[in-house]
């Protein structure tokens, strides 16, 4: 009428409604944010911030009590006042801890995980025996093995050349290690790391802690030659010459050196 165009009167109740139904922004996010914040006062004045417990994996020979005094760990203390790479770097000054992983477990645990040296030998000192790690490190607690998978150090008279021959062990095969029962330092003139070992089959080695583990390689292939000829007793010589003898008869070190020549000229 007069030119003028009429809205629909069906459309005037929808306008008022989106008008009437638009949310109020700001009061939601200033809600939200009181009651994060009561819960952060909540959590902080409860036990919930503070650390509850310590779960240790891996552990074999490390004492617990080590690694909360090493790691200056204790139960009760605040939670986020903890530094993971602190812990870690406490724990690894324990002689035998190669490796350490440190995690939160929410809502107020670690997790600490322990890659210690392995265990390669025993020390044997007063009919008691001390773990020796790969790292050439001798425990200090002694330790009661239901039963001796590795080789007994025993009658040596000081610690020099532990940490090599600990090292020689780790590289040496296991199978081959297995067959080892007692390893005793028996140095001569010319060789002050001179060893003698004592097998599980009854065989005696003559070796050396220099290059260990190339020369001990060799002692099954040659056992069985002789086990092949009849010979169920020998001393074998594993240096750098490879030879066995009769177990009356020792050698001189002329004798000595002489092999290590003929072993120089094979190589």
């Amino acid at each position: 009428m007069n030119g003028q165009k009429l809205l629909p009167l069906d459309r005037i109740p929808k306008l008022k409604r989106l008008n009437r139904d638009k949310p109020n922004g700001p009061l939601i996010v200033l809600a939200l944010l009181f009651f994060i914040g009561l819960l952060v006062i909540i959590y902080f004045q409860s036990g919930l911030s503070r650390l509850s417990s310590v779960h240790i994996e891996n552990r074999q020979f490390v004492r617990e009590d080590e690694i909360f005094q090493a790691a200056n760990l204790q139960v009760g203390m605040p939670y986020f006042d903890i530094n993971r790479e602190k812990v870690a770097q406490g724990i690894k000054t324990i002689p035998i801890v190669k490796d350490v992983e440190v995690k939160r477990k929410l809502p107020n645990s670690l997790v600490i995980t322990l890659h210690e040296f392995p265990l390669v030998a025993y020390w044997m000192e007063d009919q008691a025996f001390f773990p020796v790690f790969s790292n050439g490190y001798i425990g200090e607690e002694e330790v009661k093995p239901e039963y001796i998978a590795h080789p007994i150090l025993n009658d040596w008279p000081h610690r020099d050349g532990v940490e090599e021959l600990s090292k020689e062990l780790e590289q040496l095969a296991p199978e081959v290690v297995g067959l080892i029962s007692e390893i005793v330092l028996t140095p001569t003139t010319i060789d002050p790391f001179r060893l003698t070992l004592y097998m599980v089959d009854g065989f005696e080695v003559i070796t050396s802690i220099r290059h260990f583990s190339e020369n001990v390689i060799w002692y099954p292939h040659i056992r069985d030659q002789l086990l092949a000829e009849g010979k169920q007793e020998s001393i074998i010589y594993l240096l750098e010459g490879k030879w066995a003898e009769e177990p009356d008869r020792g050698l001189t070190d002329e004798e000595e050196m002489e092999g290590v020549r003929e072993g120089q000229d094979e190589n």
